[in-house]
């Protein structure tokens, strides 16, 4: 999980200027839904795991950062 936490930082970081709420938006779904399919092959269950592996355990018992609720308003971002 720290692996994948620090490539969604290290992407954020390099990606962080201009409107990108929407694109934060559309990469947490994309982590939560291979990271479901991920625990899904691991644990042989079928399905795409959104009951077994709900958003809130994803980020709060996982681990899981979400860049959607990270703070954006950096000194030096502004022009």
């Amino acid at each position: 999980m720290e692996r994948l936490n620090r490539i969604l930082i290290g992407w954020e970081n390099c990606f962080c200027l201009g409107p990108v709420s929407t694109t934060y938006r559309a990469l947490d779904r994309h982590a939560r839904k291979r990271l479901r399919w991920w625990l899904c092959g691991k644990h042989k269950q079928r399905g795409r795991g959104i009951t077994r592996c709900p958003d809130a355990w994803l980020h709060q018992t996982m681990g899981l950062k979400e860049l959607s609720v990270r703070p954006r308003d950096l000194p030096w971002a502004k022009a």
